[in-house]
């Protein structure tokens, strides 16, 4: 199984933070858990294989195309994250999280559903955020772990590299 938390904002209300966790398997085409939480409250919801099989139907996408901007909007990498730029918005009604992409053509902006959840409160809120903070600090650590394994890796390269410049 895996799982990625990122941080979204609300169209409704783009000052408060809110930390959405994707726990899928495979690909997100075979479906998807979705938690969503303000760090106070928090919903949980589910979406099926055939969830997403007919979101790509409705958008008129190939399923492989609306799969990989399932993954980019609910899943972004950091150089879309760090990009600043808007592509995908979100928007929470008191039972259903909705996702779309927002469209791009010169001067003309519109979004494109992408889809919705039906959102349940989580039966204990206060151990889901502790869970995803926990979680997210263990990625935290394996990515810095791995960070420093890269530069003793860069740093013996650079020793060699200087070595044979010498030679």
């Amino acid at each position: 199984m895996k799982s990625a938390v990122h941080q979204i904002f609300l169209t409704s209300d783009p000052n408060i933070p809110y930390f959405l966790r994707i726990d899928w398997s495979g690909d997100l085409g075979a479906g998807f858990t979705l938690v969503l939480t303000n760090g106070c409250a928090a919903w949980i919801g589910e979406v099926s294989e055939e969830e997403v099989t007919k979101g790509a139907s409705d958008t008129g996408m190939s399923r492989e195309r609306y799969v990989e901007e399932l993954h980019q909007a609910l899943i972004p990498d950091k150089k879309e994250r760090r990009s600043g730029e808007k592509k995908y918005s979100f928007q929470l009604s008191s039972d259903q999280l909705t996702y779309q992409k927002i469209g791009r053509e010169q001067t003309a902006v519109w979004p494109v559903m992408l889809g919705s959840v039906e959102l349940q409160p989580a039966p204990d809120p206060l151990e889901l955020n502790q869970e995803m903070i926990g979680q997210t600090l263990k990625h935290n650590l394996d990515l810095e772990a791995t960070n420093s394994k890269l530069l003793e890796e860069n740093r013996k390269l650079q020793h060699e590299h200087n070595q044979i410049l010498k030679e």
